[in-house]
């Protein structure tokens, strides 16, 4: 597997994650399975790498979840059928197109999910403000 770590410098996330770990191929059928997606294994087979890190804020979790895959179509079939589950997870919210290859969902207060994919690579921020979303995405270049 891609092997994926915070850089040293990372600005708003500079504090300690509370927790961290890798949900891996397996871990992604589960999530897909959970939300009755009916590719979810095809979703989930070219998976090359990911990590996920939690931060405990006082009015919320922040999680960052960056995940690598091993072609580009493989990236592209992961973001389509975890877009498709979003609807389900959210149905009080719209996926709204945030540029180019990127959405966000409003989740409750001034809390938002943001998907954003670059080459073979998928990052998923939820739980963060918006004016914090981009000094998030910075940290992980575009995979290659």
């Amino acid at each position: 597997p891609i092997e994926i770590a915070l850089p040293e410098k990372r600005g708003v996330l500079a504090d300690k994650p509370s927790e961290t770990d890798v949900l891996g191929e397996l871990g992604l059928r589960a999530y897909f399975k959970t939300w009755d997606h009916p590719d979810g294994d095809a979703a989930a087979a070219g998976w090359g790498g990911d990590r996920f890190w939690v931060w405990k804020r006082a009015d919320r979790d922040l999680l960052l979840w960056v995940t690598r895959w091993d072609s580009d179509s493989d990236a592209g079939e992961f973001l389509e059928a975890y877009l498709d589950t979003l609807p389900d997870r959210f149905p009080t919210s719209k996926i709204e197109a945030a540029g180019a290859n990127a959405w966000r969902v409003r989740l409750a207060g001034a809390h938002w999910l943001y998907v954003s994919r670059r080459g073979r690579g998928v990052d998923i921020i939820q739980g963060a403000r918006l004016q914090e979303i981009s000094g998030i995405t910075a940290l992980f270049p575009r995979a290659q």
